[in-house]
């Protein structure tokens, strides 16, 4: 009885495994879809109002529409580079998202034009969101069968 047990105890920890898996993926979407929900916001505020970035990051904060206190906490004492970049690289989006974000704000801080930089960020942001989107529906089921046979497998050998 207890062999069994521990057997069901496996499989369903596999499973469990092979869900949290696929529950990251949803998460990276998710997050993908959030920044390219907030990039009109962040390139109206730049180009009607022609404030400079920092001034709009610090206004969205306030405001709890931009989500860079959503992840790691941010050095108080860098400057807007740093800070940018330790944001962009804090994000659950995977390494093109990531890197989508970080170029934005460097480009920006660089004195790059700034609707060009919007622009290309959002479509590489949604090219990430595709691809993250097809992963999770991919691999969104595959990845809790696997856990669910590799628990009955270890069950067996184990038995």
């Amino acid at each position: 009885m207890i062999r069994f047990f521990g057997a069901a105890l496996l499989s369903l920890g596999g499973w469990l495994l092979g869900r949290c898996c696929a529950a990251q993926l949803a998460e990276r979407e998710r997050t993908a879809e959030l920044l390219l929900r907030e990039l009109p916001l962040l390139r109206s505020r730049i180009l009607d109002y022609a404030l400079p970035m920092p001034t709009v990051l610090e206004q969205l904060e306030r405001e709890e529409r931009f989500p860079l206190r959503a992840y790691e906490p941010l050095p108080t004492e860098a400057d807007f580079t740093q800070r940018w970049v330790h944001f962009a690289s804090s994000l659950p989006t995977g390494r093109e998202g990531q890197e989508s974000v970080a170029e934005l704000g460097l480009a920006i801080s660089a004195g790059a034009d700034p609707e060009q930089a919007l622009r290309f960020c959002e479509k590489r942001l949604e090219r990430c969101r595709q691809e993250l989107e097809r992963k999770r529906r991919e691999s969104g089921r595959l990845y809790p069968a696997l856990g669910c046979c590799a628990g009955v497998l270890l069950s067996l050998l184990l038995l």
